[in-house]
């Protein structure tokens, strides 16, 4: 499968997340109180959230995770910008919208890639119809004689509900994307129902649904300051030549690039992606094993390392950064941090992605979920 028809096929299921619309109080009219939109502070100085979107297949024998990440961004009284980037944070979309009528429209839209960017056609331009349950969304694009799309959503019904004690509200939409690859004429045509969970000063918290090929699970993990996202794009692990050669190899002194220029795929890129061989069972295996649990004492928060692993598997480069169940930054005790770091680095089952029919040097995310000191999840 070419890489523009999983590109088009996987950004079927979290690109529609981008009605999570923002508002400001001074700025913007306020909707529902917020509950659409991450906290009035945080939108004044920008805001990101970060998701993991867990796929499962309809036989469960196959199931994978991505990473995307919102932004927000306010432009005028009556307009706001969203902002979709993927794991290598590579901008992937873009909507611009407009407030008038009580109802939220696109002014346009574009997706990206290979650098290119794709203006959409919307013949439906309304995201939100603030008086309505229901109301309907929809583009169509064409790109370079290689792949034509349409793409529509319909919302069934908004309710409310109460989640982690706050005010929140769930959507139920249906979706239906076509695309059709004029290289082939081949088409595959994807219809899902979805179940959108909104909490009052975070935004969008949870989507689950399904398709023709399975389930999937989006979940907020993190919340980050429009200058902390900035200079984690900056400083993009995927640019490696940027880091110091001491540093990417003080993990393994005999760590090497199989890749002369030192370029590092991300692990969700390839016919095989990067990660643990085994799956996180094998993870839970090795912590069962070397774990000692009076090191994460009554700890209760989030912890993800970053990796740099060769086609060959090796561990050459990794950093971790903590946070809380709330998505803030904090810190854990040294020892808790050096413990796990200690247990990652010393593992062998480290596997690359296979890219055409090659292993290459992989970047990989890890985060470790722990509430009162026990491990409950590993992400992804």
């Amino acid at each position: 499968m070419s890489r523009l028809k999983k590109h088009c096929i996987k950004g079927l299921i979290f690109f529609t997340i981008s009605f999570s619309l923002l508002s400001c109080k001074d700025q913007q009219p306020v909707w529902e109180e917020n509950v659409f939109f991450p906290d009035h502070e945080k939108l004044k100085s920008g805001v990101v959230n970060k998701y993991y979107i867990h796929y499962y297949s309809n036989d469960r024998f196959e199931s994978s995770t991505d990473i995307e990440y919102q932004e927000y961004i306010i432009k005028d009284e009556k307009r706001i910008i969203l902002k979709t980037y993927n794991a290598g944070l590579e901008l992937t979309n873009q909507m611009n919208l407009i407030y008038e009528d009580q109802q939220f429209n696109i002014e346009k839209e574009f997706t990206t890639f290979r650098n290119d960017s794709i203006y959409k056609t919307i013949p439906h331009k309304t995201m939100i119809n603030i008086k309505r349950d229901s109301f309907e969304y929809g583009y169509e694009f064409e790109f370079e004689n290689i792949v034509k799309r349409k793409h529509s959503k319909k919302s069934i019904f908004l309710k409310d509900t109460i989640i982690e004690n706050s005010k929140s509200k769930i959507i139920s939409a249906q979706y239906n994307t076509e695309n059709y690859f004029l290289s082939n004429n081949d088409t595959t045509i994807t219809n899902s129902e979805q179940k959108e969970y909104y909490v009052s000063g975070l935004g969008l918290f949870e989507k689950k649904g399904n398709n023709n090929k399975g389930d999937f699970h989006v979940e907020l993990i993190e919340q980050i300051s429009k200058s902390a996202f900035e200079k984690r794009r900056k400083n993009d692990f995927k640019k490696t030549p940027d880091l110091p050669i001491d540093k990417i190899k003080s993990e393994n002194p005999s760590f090497y690039f199989c890749d002369p220029n030192a370029f590092v795929f991300d692990y969700y890129y390839g016919k095989e992606k990067g990660g643990i061989a085994g799956g996180k069972k094998s993870l839970w295996l090795v912590l069962k094993k070397e774990l000692n649990p009076d090191l994460l004492n009554d700890i209760t928060g989030c912890i993800t390392f970053r990796i740099i692993i060769n086609c060959e598997g090796e561990i050459g480069w990794m950093n971790h950064e903590t946070y809380t169940l709330d998505y803030q930054p904090t810190t854990f005790p040294i020892k808790a941090t050096e413990h796990l770091h200690s247990i990652l680095a010393n593992q062998n089952f480290w596997k690359p992605s296979l890219i055409q029919d090659e292993h290459k040097d992989t970047y990989i995310y890890l985060t470790f979920k722990i509430k009162n000191g026990k491990i409950i999840e590993i992400l992804p």
